[in-house]
């Protein structure tokens, strides 16, 4: 049975394409006031990141098919996450959610809160005419044509971490140098995305749209408060 979280301010960032590490410090600094807050709000990062791999917890060197001489020679980044989930490929075209939420007001658990994201982008994908189902783990959203999202939401003291990386429309030609086998329970291993779904382009805006109204609707906030960009990504977070 799902727990429905209590009420609290919303804010969604719309950020456009940062490099992963200035949105870790971003991440990190805005976690840092959460925890401290004396009004407590969630705030919802969409953002899309330059080419590079990331490995979560559940990943290893051992998942990366490229030896570090042929990373080099294609400028392909590697960094290691402090997420659930394993080797993540990331590029323009899909799209960042880092779901930054203090767990005491919101009256959840990591996993529940977990349980009602994910919930959430099912029901935004539904919204954009595709059918998304999950394993008992949680830890992506399948699509007929593969994984549409990996997701991995984490908890710092008491504050929640990163999210989930929704295939939009990116170019998936590096999911070919990392295994990014998701779970056991399905057999299908490939990655999908959002236009091989609906075999029409896909807009990153229209999706945006839909996955903010679907966690807005998902955490009691009909009322939330949108802004484009974040005054610490113009300088050190």
């Amino acid at each position: 049975m799902s727990t429905a979280p209590a009420q609290l301010p919303l804010e969604f960032r719309l950020l456009g394409q940062v490099d992963f590490d200035s949105l870790l410090k971003l991440q990190s600094r805005i976690q840092r006031d959460a925890y401290r807050a004396v009004t407590p709000q969630v705030t919802v990062l969409l953002c899309e990141h330059p080419r590079l791999l990331t490995v979560g917890r559940d990943g290893s060197r051992s998942h990366i098919r490229l030896t570090q001489k042929h990373l080099n020679r294609m400028r392909l980044d590697v960094r290691w996450a402090a997420r659930r989930g394993g080797c993540v490929p990331h590029g323009p075209g899909q799209l960042g959610i880092y779901v930054i939420a203090p767990l005491e007001p919101l009256e959840l658990a990591c996993n529940e809160l977990a349980r009602t994201f994910r919930q959430s982008l099912m029901a935004a994908l539904s919204q954009l005419g595709v059918s998304a189902k999950t394993d008992l783990v949680g830890g992506a959203l399948w699509g007929r044509t593969g994984v549409l999202a990996s997701l991995g939401v984490t908890a710092q003291d008491g504050v929640t971490g990163f999210g989930a990386y929704l295939n939009v429309n990116p170019d998936m030609s590096d999911y070919a140098y990392v295994d990014t086998a998701e779970s056991d329970e399905f057999e299908q291993t490939s990655m999908g995305s959002l236009i091989a779904e609906t075999r029409s382009a896909g807009r990153m805006s229209k999706v945006r749209s839909a996955i903010i109204e679907s966690i807005s609707e998902a955490l009691g906030a009909p009322r939330y408060h949108l802004t484009t960009g974040h005054p610490l990504l113009s300088r050190s977070c």
